[in-house]
């Protein structure tokens, strides 16, 4: 018996000192990464401290705002133990994050570390989504000031929501925090996931295989740790959008249509033509259009008063000129410019009508009709205004229309670039921007809604409430 207690207390003693023995804290002032090292630990090993000097706990930079111009919109720079030796063994790091106008950081999942992010301008919106079974999504709007916090491994996102630049500050709880971005893991692993592991984990049936290797071209798009932002890549044709675009977009045949809704969100525009006189003709400024149509809009009504209008007919008129024009707002963005294209000239007349807005829809310069286009089309519309009234009224029901045209080109430059804090005009902006941004088959209405509830394209509830 005697034997069998000395035993258990020598058991005991020998556990006593192994727990006194560890030491979670660090044992010395610091522990500055050497890279140079063939250790292996879990960090770094530790530089010689008499080889330490100031500027391994230093870094400068983070003033200096990242460039966003690449497809996600948004920039990170990192002040982890890789630029910061000093961090070594310290548990906590940093990183400044710029972004575009709607730019964006991915669901990602940081698998070492807590993230508190603090807004320093603009408005983001960001949330995280907790484990299963829930798979609950948390979520908020933030503004200049706001701090929220990403607990460790759960997925998380950062969206700015603002038409200006916006910049974060995060601070990590460890020094090495580590990223997962959730579509490139999934969709851009090397050797790739199996498609029918994909297809079963995303409950897809066997003939969806198709839609799933697509999703995959779409996510390495913005694969930026490979460097592929400059290129999207289909399966015969490569777009590289360092060159002209216009006669490239073509190409890209059936991939066209999913290539065309993926978004870059700058408000630096492409090139679409090579030459300098071809180029100049694409860009417009918002002002030329009240400045070149509204005159035309009081010629036009001035005849009909010179042949006799009677005010309030005059009135009439030039409210009915509005009217067909929401009319035809409505049925030209959705039956033309919402045209399926896959012929290799229907990609390129469709990319400049319409689809370089919604390939770039930030870009200020392209976001008005030119005006000589839109002479163009001024002709066929004022011989129907002639066929649909008598002559006295069809000066002004052209002049009407032309009207609700230049109202409709301004708002949309202003839904895009303006920033209405609340009322009607952020309630429009909420509008267009779901079209862009999420349900772009719905929403063709941009002056007014009330086609879109007349033929049925209302967007969801659900979804304008998650544009929100």
């Amino acid at each position: 018996m005697a034997c069998h207690n000395i035993m258990i207390l020598s058991l005991l003693a020998v556990t006593f000192t192994l727990v006194i023995a560890f030491e979670p804290s660090p044992l010395q002032d610091f522990c500055v990464a050497d890279p140079t090292s063939s250790a292996r630990v879990n960090g770094l090993a530790c530089l010689d401290s008499k080889l330490v000097q100031a500027n391994h706990f230093f870094f400068s930079g983070l003033h200096v705002p990242g460039n966003t111009s690449n497809p996600l919109g948004s920039r990170v720079t990192p002040v982890t133990v890789g630029q910061l030796p000093g961090l070594n063994t310290l548990g906590i790091s940093l990183a400044r994050i710029d972004y575009a106008s709607w730019g964006v950081i991915p669901p990602h999942t940081h698998p070492r570390a807590t993230e508190i992010l603090t807004v320093l301008q603009g408005k983001l919106f960001v949330g995280f989504v907790t484990s299963n079974p829930d798979n609950r999504l948390i979520s908020k709007v933030l503004g200049t000031g706001d701090v929220f916090v990403f607990p460790v491994g759960l997925p998380h996102f950062q969206q700015n929501i603002g038409t200006g630049k916006a910049a974060s500050l995060s601070t990590l709880s460890s020094q090495n925090p580590g990223v997962i971005t959730i579509a490139n893991a999934v969709f851009g692993s090397t050797p790739p996931i199996a498609d029918d592991v994909l297809a079963k984990a995303f409950q897809a049936l066997i003939g969806e295989r198709k839609e799933i290797r697509r999703t995959r071209f779409q996510r390495r798009l913005y694969n930026h740790s490979k460097g592929e932002g400059a290129k999207m890549v289909s399966k015969d044709f490569t777009v590289d959008l360092n060159k002209p675009l216009v006669f490239q977009v073509g190409h890209l045949g059936e991939a066209y249509e999913e290539w065309v809704h993926q978004p870059i969100i700058s408000k630096e525009g492409p090139r679409f033509f090579g030459s300098d006189i071809l180029e100049s003709t694409t860009r417009t400024v918002w002002w030329v259009i009240p400045l070149v149509w509204l005159p035309v809009v009081c010629w036009a009504v001035s005849m009909s008063v010179r042949m006799g209008l009677p005010l309030l007919q005059l009135a009439a008129a030039v409210a009915g000129g509005i009217f067909i024009w929401t009319f035809l707002e409505y049925t030209l963005h959705r039956f033309l410019f919402h045209i399926k294209t896959k012929s290799y000239w229907g990609n390129t007349i469709h990319y400049l009508l319409h689809g370089c807005h919604h390939k770039h829809p930030m870009d200020g310069l392209r976001l008005v009709f030119p005006p000589a286009a839109a002479a163009i089309l001024c002709l066929p519309f004022w011989n129907l205004m002639k066929l649909l009234s008598p002559p006295s009224v069809a000066p002004t029901l052209f002049g009407g229309g032309l009207l609700g045209y230049v109202i409709y080109d301004v708002t949309h430059y202003y839904l895009h670039h303006g920033k209405p804090s609340k009322g009607i005009t952020q309630n429009m902006k909420r509008y267009h921007m779901n079209h862009h941004f999420r349900i772009d088959d719905k929403g063709f209405g941009i002056t007014s809604t009330f086609w879109d509830r007349v033929f049925g394209t209302l967007p969801p509830a659900k979804a304008a409430e998650k544009s929100r």
